[in-house]
């Protein structure tokens, strides 16, 4: 939900949390939000990758997609330790698609 969402009720936020902190008692808060973070990662990824390829805006698309490139590839002038980031990536492609097509078989 946005912030500016009506359906969003920060009692019933923290309601949730506190219960999330009594089903998980033995996490710290640091513990606790690099969890929730860790589960919501997909979904704000592909929010991200939409957003790449369907914003309204040139601006936001453009943001997207360079956010997108950066995390893949590394920034431009990064060091990768001799690796081609692109290289990596392509063969790091491959062999996913080559091992999920073996599974196949």
């Amino acid at each position: 939900m946005a912030y500016n969402d009506p359906n969003w009720v920060s009692e019933d936020a923290l309601a949730a949390l506190n219960m999330e902190k009594q089903v998980h008692s033995d996490e710290d808060n640091a513990a606790l939000a690099r969890r929730i973070f860790m589960e919501q990662a997909p979904l704000a990824a592909s929010r991200i990758a939409h957003l790449a390829a369907h914003a309204n805006s040139e601006q936001v698309a453009l943001r997207a997609a360079t956010y997108i490139t950066d995390r893949v590839l590394g920034k431009i002038g990064e060091d990768t330790d001799g690796v081609d980031p692109l290289a990596q990536f392509l063969a790091d492609m491959t062999s996913n698609a080559e091992q999920h097509a073996n599974k196949r078989v």
